[in-house]
């Protein structure tokens, strides 16, 4: 092969590997979560399989499982199919089977609850709850309906029913909206609990306040949606999914019903997975339940995986995918822990209840949670210690650190941990406390720091020469001191509060440099990208690792430019004065108080603590509001236009920008594709003639 064959050959290769269509989307993988930019990640497996209750370990074989239960060394598990429960002791042997109570057959059962007292069965197709005893499994009683406001002419057809250690009884019941239904032991009405509220969107608000009594009567009714599971806690809180609600579908009732659920403020809200594939529907959390820490497991139906979040709402980990194969999951419906280590998976295709047996990465975050909630702070620092050995980028161990350092008054080392967990509402306690021993030391220096540059700052602002021969008689060094006060701080603070006579000055008698006001867009564009990095925690949320200082730059300064121009091709054809350079002028001064704002907000920030952001907000709407209106000053003053016409001029110049962008996208979109047409053309290529060598 000649020479330049090999060079066709290696310049085609190069342009097909850097065009962008060359890389292929990574795919969602079993073992991921999500960062605090709900970015997905790769992430530590959380369960291993341990075994499976099915007809060929067990003998038994089961028809239909819709629920599955455990309490002491036990497993009750529903089968609709078969209208029974069937229980299990803790090596998966059949100890007995419940197939009626009170002398009638159950008829499609749908939920079983147990405590030290009591079994329940929701026996659904008989519109009843059954109780037995726990330890002779004899009949005690049976409750039908209860007595409650909104049931009376509503049929009576529980789906799911938990029962708490005190005998409070909570039943899911189909077409009841008005909650979950509490009861006593006996069936006695005590008060529904958390109803899920009913929120219209605005477009139906809208045309609801114009609709007739018919058209009203005739449109959909909005109904409170119904809760999907329930789990009861060793405290009594109540946790519950909601399948049609993919927003808030989990909640943590409280004893009034108020949702008490935890979530740390810079976190997704549980809801199963964050980004869903949109061609698979929506999230439908249809099971849940709580061990003795606080951890809770839900199951996503639509993508057959776990979810496990720890007390504050945090997901710890996510397990499993659809299949048949290990690991997998075809139709799961319900789960519950064995013990803290140990959860069931119930699924219902598959006619089996998969047993999933913690990792030591999982085992080690629920000791860390325990030791800190113990306040065992050393083995919670050594647990999470080895979570992060596991997985270097897991945030959660770097939150616990975090937590335990600030526990125990290392602020410097919990700020760090908090700073990489992504936390802001721990990160500002932490720098509360620091700020507060950082004052206390440096008061004295701080204050005298502080009031020494105002003094200074006061005598150079106001220190002027007094005539031209003292400014003749001054060295060189002086004057281009003097000259950049004049063009870099006299004239902007000019404008900036009297932009009136300002623009006038700089119309008539030259005042001001175009220069300058360049520079002063360069400068803005410039601290918007150190602004990315350097801005404070607190209330910067841009991800660092995406961070590109071209494009960042770039991304304000030429939308500047093309605003500039926009405003002057539109002043030509509404009868404006002012030239581009005048209009780059008017812009540049302008954006001065929003350097300054810019700068004040951005130093702020790094000594701000989180109930302080309002502070921060306000000082950059300061400098935005006297930008806004120099701005408008400055166009109405070099253009001579009126107040409306300058108005109209802003507007239009807004509209030709819009115009200019979507050309550029879309001169920018075609570019990608020829270069993608062309890249599958080089494969191509690069493949028969690769074949030729």
């Amino acid at each position: 092969m000649n020479i330049k064959k090999k060079a066709a050959i290696i310049a085609i290769f190069v342009f097909v590997v850097l065009s962008p269509n060359f890389y292929a989307a990574g795919v969602k993988g079993d073992e991921y979560k999500y960062d605090v930019f709900g970015n997905e990640i790769s992430a530590s497996p959380i369960f291993s399989e341990k075994d499976k209750i099915n007809k060929n370990t067990t003998g038994y074989a089961f028809e239909s499982i819709v629920d599955v239960e455990t309490y002491g060394n036990n497993i009750y598990v529903v089968d609709s199919g078969k209208n029974e429960i069937a229980i299990f002791d803790s090596n998966y042997n059949l100890k007995s089977t419940i197939s009626d109570g009170g002398g009638k057959k159950f008829n499609k059962p749908n939920g079983v609850a147990v405590n030290g007292d009591n079994i329940l069965v929701a026996d659904t197709g008989n519109k009843r709850i059954v109780a037995f005893d726990t330890d002779t499994l004899e009949f005690k009683h049976e409750f039908g309906k209860p007595t409650a406001p909104g049931l009376e002419n509503k049929e009576f057809t529980p789906t799911k029913v938990q029962i708490s250690e005190f005998n409070d009884v909570y039943i899911i019941a189909t077409g009841v909206y008005e909650g979950i239904i509490s009861t006593d032991i006996n069936g006695k009405f005590i008060q529904f609990v958390g109803v899920n509220e009913v929120e219209l969107s605005v477009s139906d608000l809208f045309w609801r306040s114009f609709a007739t009594e018919e058209q009203l009567s005739q449109m959909t009714r909005f109904l409170p949606t119904e809760f999907s599971s329930i789990s009861v806690d060793q405290d009594g809180f109540i946790y519950t999914t909601t399948s049609s609600n993919p927003e808030e579908p989990i909640k943590k009732l409280n004893s009034n019903g108020e949702d008490v659920l935890n979530v740390y403020e810079d976190y997704e809200t549980p809801k199963g997975d964050i980004m869903l594939d949109l061609t698979k529907g929506s999230t439908q959390l249809v099971a849940i339940d709580v061990t003795d820490q606080g951890n809770y497991a839900v199951i996503d139906q639509t993508t057959r995986r776990i979810f496990i979040y720890d007390q504050n709402g945090y997901m710890v980990g996510i397990y499993g995918n659809q299949g048949t194969t290990k690991d997998k999951f075809n139709v799961p419906v319900d789960l519950k822990w064995l013990d803290n280590n140990t959860l069931l998976v119930a699924d219902k295709l598959n006619k089996e209840i998969v047993v999933l047996e913690a990792t030591e990465f999982l085992e080690n975050i629920f000791v860390a949670t325990e030791g800190y909630y113990n306040n065992d702070m050393e083995a919670s620092l050594a647990a999470w210690t080895k979570v992060l050995s596991y997985n270097a980028n897991y945030d959660l161990a770097s939150l616990g650190i975090g937590k335990v350092h600030y526990r125990l008054g290392d602020f410097d080392k919990a700020l760090e941990y908090f700073s990489v967990s992504g936390n802001r509402e721990l990160y500002s306690l932490a720098f509360d406390e620091k700020r507060n021993e950082f004052i206390e030391k440096y008061f004295l220096i701080i204050a005298v720091v502080f009031f020494g540059f105002l003094i200074l700052l006061y005598r150079s602002l106001s220190d002027k020469p007094k005539n031209d021969d003292e400014i003749k008689h001054k060295n060189n060094f002086i004057k281009i001191l003097h000259n950049a006060k004049e063009q870099y701080i006299s004239t902007p603070f000019s404008v900036m509060f009297r932009p009136f006579r300002s623009f006038e000055e700089m119309k008539t008698e030259g005042r001001g440099s175009y220069l300058v006001a360049l520079s002063f867009i360069v400068i803005y564009s410039v601290i918007k990208v150190i602004e990315y990095n350097a801005t404070g925690f607190i209330v910067n949320e841009n991800n660092i690792q995406a961070f590109n200082g071209f494009i960042e730059f770039m991304g304000l300064f030429l939308p500047l430019i093309l605003l500039i121009s926009s405003n002057w091709s539109i002043s030509t054809l509404t009868n404006g004065k002012g030239s581009f350079k005048e209009i780059t002028m008017i812009v540049g001064y302008s954006i001065f108080p929003l350097i300054i704002a810019s700068v004040i907000a951005l130093i702020f920030s790094n000594v701000m603590i989180m109930p302080e952001a309002y502070i921060y907000s306000l000082i950059l709407v300061i400098g935005f509001v006297f930008t806004a209106f120099n701005l408008l000053v400055g166009l109405i003053v070099m253009h001579d236009f009126t107040l409306g016409e300058a108005v109209k001029s802003i507007l239009l110049s807004v509209v030709s920008f819009m115009i200019q962008i979507f050309v550029l996208l879309l001169l920018y979109s075609l570019l990608l594709q020829l270069i993608g047409f062309i890249s599958v053309i080089g494969t191509e290529i690069l493949q028969r003639l690769g074949g030729m060598i």
